[in-house]
């Protein structure tokens, strides 16, 4: 693993070392002088040490010139320093400074090469030179940082998956859905979650969380009940358990007690509980194997999992849904895959509990399933079920929609809210607010889309009574219930209005 540093700004002093090597490097096979440099016991080089100062300056009889970086002695000669600039102090004095920016800007050095290197923000040379970052991770301010690039929340659980491919998941850890291997029922911060490397993919619902890693391969953990974990995988797992039966899958969606992959060429396999059809296999027997559905060869491209339904997108925009919501018509479920009527062409396609929501071509979102009242759907109509596809008022131009992923006999049948992400960023919400899960700023529920005060959004994820988002800066915040730790920020209190999580994992 590389080496990585912390915050360096404004004038502070850089490494010694490195000045060193660059001076020896420069003047050391042509004075007499340097052989005690070379030999490691002198290191200033041609300049001369101040034991008293405990550093470089001039040597006698020449004088400092900060300006153009050099000692200038008798008759035009120079000692030149490469890499920094000359302090401008009476005694001659020559220490590490900014190239560029000045007091309080961007510190940056040559770092070996011609170019001035921000130290702030090279990954290569993050806080100093030659001070790398590990891969997949960023330099912010001088330290070395993963970046958070999918986020996805359950009931009471949240997950990130990092640009290096590490995953971290935070909260209610019930059945260890949380995937620490650890009996604690709470998990308040962000937590690595060990044996899944080089992640490409994650889901969470209420007891099962699953995950895809690099070439396919797939690991579940939490309840399993009705075979949620695959193939013998007892009554479950509070660590990752590699499902392998399961191979070249490039997306994984779970509901509360089934899950479904979707893989490289399109198909799609599920397995778990199928009470309602949730499987897609024609008939409501549980599957601790893994089952194919049958699509008629569609090439799917989008999976989403509601608590007992399950939906994908195909290669053309149309939409397949089966289980107990599957927007027919009808408050029947289906055991095998229909279309959701009217809902047409969309881009992207969530689900959650009773609920799932399309964004069509255009940005316009329909949604169907449970409707609690005042109408908390936002479709504005009054009844309990919408059984099929219906606009939302108020919202355009979406690119991205998500649903709370309550559980029904866990969450009050009030629960329901939404989120849609726009094209420049700007966020949407509407339902339930119980505990500030719009992120209004108030408990007030809302009919009606709201905007969110948070700028430069690029996902969102709704949970059962908390939203999360990745923001501007690679960054996220959460709000709405938090006294299970869902909004990983270190305590039980919640929130509404988007609040940011500190940096993690971070090295200084």
């Amino acid at each position: 693993m590389a080496h990585s540093s912390g915050v360096i700004r404004g004038r502070a002093l850089m490494s010694r070392m490195s000045l060193s090597r660059q001076l020896i490097a420069v003047f050391c096979a042509s004075t007499f002088a340097c052989f005690f440099a070379c030999g490691k016991t002198d290191p200033c080089g041609d300049l001369r040490y101040d034991s008293s100062s405990g550093s470089c300056v001039c040597p006698e009889g020449f004088t400092a010139r900060p300006e153009v970086g050099i000692c200038e002695g008798p008759d035009g000669a120079t000692i030149g320093l490469d890499g920094g600039t000359l302090d401008s102090s009476p005694d001659g004095t020559l220490e590490d400074a900014p190239l560029d920016g000045g007091d309080g800007g961007d510190f940056c050095e040559r770092c070996g090469g011609d170019s001035c290197v921000e130290l702030s923000r090279d990954r290569e040379n993050c806080g100093g030179c030659r001070r790398g970052c590990n891969s997949g991770w960023s330099c912010v301010d001088g330290a070395c940082v993963d970046v958070p690039v999918q986020l996805v929340a359950g009931h009471g659980t949240t997950c990130a998956r990092m640009r290096s491919g590490d995953l971290y998941c935070w909260g209610l850890n019930d059945r260890g859905v949380v995937g620490v291997n650890s009996f604690e029922n709470v998990v308040e911060t962000p937590s690595l979650v060990e044996g899944v490397v080089n992640c490409t993919d994650v889901s969470t619902s209420g007891f099962l969380t699953c995950a895809v890693t690099e070439f396919g391969a797939v690991y579940c953990w939490g309840d399993s009940e009705f075979g949620e974990i695959g193939p013998g995988g007892g009554a479950g797992s509070r660590a990752p358990r590699r499902i392998t039966e399961l191979a070249d899958v490039l997306r994984v969606a779970t509901g509360q007690d089934h899950a479904c992959a979707l893989h490289f060429d399109g198909r799609v396999s599920c397995w778990g509980r199928n009470q309602f059809g949730q499987l897609g296999t024609g008939d409501t027997a549980p599957r601790a194997e893994i089952v194919p559905v049958q699509l008629g060869g569609r090439v799917v491209e989008e999976i989403s999992a509601g608590l007992d339904t399950t939906c994908v997108r195909d290669s053309d925009g149309a939409v397949l849904c089966w289980g107990a919501t599957p927007g027919s018509g009808s408050t029947d479920p289906s055991t095998v895959p229909v279309a959701p009527t009217g809902l047409g062409r969309v881009v992207n396609i969530a689900g959650g509990g009773f609920n799932f929501c399309g964004v069509r071509e255009g940005g316009e979102v329909r949604c169907w399933g449970w409707n609690p009242g005042p109408g908390l759907l936002g479709t504005g109509s009054s009844q309990t079920a919408v059984v099929q596809p219906e606009h939302i008022a108020g919202v355009a131009g979406v690119t991205y929609v998500a649903i709370d992923s309550y559980l029904w006999r866990f969450t009050p049948r009030s629960a329901l809210h939404a989120c849609a992400l726009r094209e420049e960023g700007e966020v949407l919400c509407w339902g339930a607010n119980q505990s500030g899960e719009l992120g209004d700023g108030t408990n007030e529920a809302r009919v009606n889309p709201v905007r969110i005060e948070t700028e430069g959004v690029r996902q969102i994820a709704a949970g059962a009574i908390h939203t999360c988002a990745l923001i501007a800066g690679d960054g996220i915040a959460c709000w709405g219930e938090n006294g299970d730790g869902r909004l990983g920020l270190g305590d039980r209190d919640d929130r509404s209005s988007p609040t940011r999580l500190p940096r993690f994992p971070m090295v200084e």
